[in-house]
């Protein structure tokens, strides 16, 4: 009885030492095993996955809301041992899957939009000529932004969503803009200026860029070729 309870605290230990965007990948893990733990039949992993699941409840509000509905459907199995037809779990199962593949593939295709705009050139005809972006995937201690570009005197961090700019990317910025204010007491540049780029954005996010120096940009493909609009 105790190897459960053991094992549950040691996985709690790993995804505490974790940061916040690790352990929401180790969370959304453990959520597709506990699906599958209840898909197969297999109610003591699904028990020791649904006690995890259930100790954060940060990470579990963060989850995707169809992923949140499924949740609260496998918790009321195990919780009740209701018995269920294997081959309609086994069916339903499938579309989370496929969310989670289209998740990957929303990932994949951010990350083309990403090198497109690297490779393009295109943000530096809107700031000074000494403007240039020098990374991709610039590591901070708050994870890896997207782009870093630099001037004579200004730090870029550059942050890219494939389709709306929601509030959640005002905290992202954020933090990624914290990582090179701390360094400006060392002179390395007088100035930090956030660059968010998306197909378009939340009211509360706009407002929010006033606020922290952030200069959002709208972007569209046409034919193959991609414009920046600066809002």
């Amino acid at each position: 009885m105790k190897k459960p309870k053991l094992r549950i605290k040691k996985i709690r230990s790993k995804i505490k030492s974790e940061d916040k965007e690790r352990k929401f990948v180790i969370y959304e893990t453990i959520f597709f095993m506990f699906n599958f733990a209840v898909v197969i039949g297999d109610i003591q992993n699904a028990k020791t996955y649904l006690e995890i699941l259930r100790h954060d409840l940060d990470c579990l509000s963060s989850l995707d809301k169809k992923y949140q509905e499924r949740f609260k459907q496998l918790a009321v199995i195990v919780d009740s041992g209701i018995s269920t037809t294997r081959a309609n779990e086994i069916e339903e199962s499938k579309n989370y899957y496929n969310v989670k593949k289209q998740s990957e593939e929303y990932v994949k295709k951010e990350k083309e939009l990403v090198n497109i705009i690297f490779e393009s050139k295109i943000l530096n005809q809107f700031f000074d000529n000494d403007f240039e972006i020098r990374n991709i995937e610039y590591s901070t201690e708050y994870g890896k932004v997207d782009m870093v570009a630099f001037d004579k005197n200004v730090a870029y961090p550059i942050e890219v969503k494939l389709k709306t700019g929601r509030h959640s990317i005002v905290s992202q910025i954020e933090k990624y803009m914290r990582h090179f204010w701390k360094k400006l007491s060392i002179k390395w540049w007088k100035d930090v200026k956030g660059i968010v780029i998306a197909q378009k954005f939340e009211q509360f996010a706009l407002d929010e860029f006033k606020r922290l120096n952030v200069v959002p940009f709208v972007y569209t493909i046409e034919n193959s070729m991609l414009r920046l609009i600066k809002l």
